[in-house]
């Protein structure tokens, strides 16, 4: 008689997160995953008192595939870190439809969920690199450009827009330049000051004419010289003169 094969934890959670990239995670339960392993239902039971506890254990493995997913992203060196993570984010969505809806698309009200992780604190010092914001500043810099990516990332996992990748790219370069603008406007308004005496030394001297034309004025006046006669007197301009 051949030995009877063991069952691992780490063999049962592989299999319920095949089930769920097949057929969502409505469809994880004992016997689903005693078929995709070839065995009876016991070692699930031994190994995860119920079902909520397997599918915990699927989140936390959907959860370390996404992470995986940007951090190749990050170590291709194709866009900068931060930007790079909210393309990985979106492309796990478009790629991993079901593990993506599992972990974002769920009623998770009765997890504990903590506020911060070691992720989030990772791209909030990123944002401060690279805007100078800090505190609750960077943080909620990083929450309003996270919510945009993962509106993106939403509507393509089910399947109510399906974005160009390129459109993608451009469309979070836009919305991070826009909001680095305003924060660095709103929170420094000097600033703006700052940038208008620059731009006032650096522009050329010049006097706009009728329809906003610009005209150069001369080196020594900002009036034009009027004709002299013959013995030096101002010539007359004809203004006033009775006819």
């Amino acid at each position: 008689m051949p030995p009877r094969v063991k069952v691992t934890k780490e063999d049962i959670v592989k299999a319920a997160v095949d089930i769920v990239r097949k057929s969502g995670a409505q469809a994880i339960n004992a016997r689903t995953v005693a078929s995709v392993l070839n065995c009876s239902t016991q070692p699930v039971f031994s190994n995860f008192a119920t079902m909520d506890e397997l599918r915990l254990a699927v989140a936390k493995k959907a959860d370390i595939l996404c992470q995986e997913y940007m951090q190749r992203e990050v170590e291709s060196g194709e866009f900068p870190t931060y930007k790079a993570n909210g393309m990985a984010y979106i492309q796990f969505a478009k790629e991993e439809k079901e593990l993506f809806k599992l972990l974002y698309m769920c009623d998770r009200s009765d997890e504990a969920i903590s506020e911060g992780s070691e992720l989030t604190d990772k791209m909030e010092t990123i944002v401060h690199n690279n805007t100078g914001l800090e505190g609750s500043d960077a943080k909620l810099f990083h929450l309003e450009m996270w919510t945009y990516v993962h509106g993106i990332a939403t509507m393509i996992a089910t399947g109510y827009y399906n974005f160009d990748w390129e459109l993608i790219s451009k469309m979070l370069t836009d919305v991070y330049q826009g909001l680095k603008n305003y924060k660095f406007l709103i929170l420094a308004p000097w600033r703006v000051l700052v940038l208008y005496k620059s731009a006032r030394q650096l522009a050329p001297k010049t006097r706009y004419a009728r329809f906003g034309e610009p005209r150069k004025l001369a080196e020594t006046s900002t009036r034009p010289h009027r004709k002299q006669t013959k013995n030096g007197n101002p010539k007359p301009s004809g203004r006033g003169v009775a006819r």
